[in-house]
């Protein structure tokens, strides 16, 4: 099961009393740009995507943290199946060519800017956690999409993040219930940190930056 972030009493040593030591959590970063979630819905949708935007953005996130040389055309056969799609008009693959760039550039921002890319907060909360579990779907394929051996051995942060996002991407619509709004910010939060800090781990450890993209 999940363990919903809590407040930290400052002696925790797992991974939610990382992120309450690291930053101070006042707002979810929703991804802040020229984008708006529901104009890359209608593209996706129009265009016979294979997945949606958020689970999307969790792909591309998951293969830039494998491969700085990750390519948006690799990305594009992912959410299309290999295929993009024939009603992808040029206008439509050219803002989603700027999609993919500016997500490479925030993750590799120095200011923990970089946002997860999920529904507004003015949509209900049940969307919003079944999207967040699209995400993180979306982003453990990314790290295979984006050529990580099946078989390598996660370490410290990375291991615990990995198995919380595979308990958070079972989440569903049903269950706003069982979440309130505070939580599902910091749930959020923890995944958008998780996120920084599998990037930074697979740098350190030299299985990032270079990898060629397999696909």
């Amino acid at each position: 099961m999940v363990a919903y972030p809590q407040k930290s009493d400052g002696n925790s040593g797992n991974f939610v009393g990382f992120i309450n030591k690291t930053i101070e959590i006042e707002v979810i970063k929703v991804m802040s740009s020229v984008f708006e979630f529901e104009e890359v819905e209608e593209i996706l949708t129009g265009s016979a995507a294979e997945m949606m935007a958020a689970e999307a953005h969790g792909v591309l996130s998951g293969m830039l943290c494998v491969s700085d040389k990750a390519e948006c055309n690799n990305w594009l056969k992912a959410v299309y199946d290999d295929e993009v799609g024939e009603l992808l008009s040029r206008d439509a693959l050219l803002l989603l060519e700027r999609f993919f760039d500016e997500a490479a550039e925030m993750i590799k921002s120095d200011d923990f800017e970089f946002p997860l890319f999920l529904p507004d907060d003015d949509e209900p909360l049940g969307s919003r956690a079944s999207a967040l579990a699209e995400w993180c779907r979306g982003f453990i394929y990314g790290l295979g999409y984006g050529g990580m051996d099946k078989e390598a051995e996660w370490q410290g942060e990375s291991r615990e993040v990995l198995q919380d996002m595979v308990e958070i991407s079972r989440l569903d619509s049903d269950c706003g219930g069982e979440v309130d709004e505070n939580a599902f910010v910091e749930l959020s939060e923890f995944v958008r940190i998780g996120v920084l800090v599998i990037f930074a781990e697979l740098r350190d450890s030299g299985e990032g930056g270079n990898n060629e993209t397999v696909h």
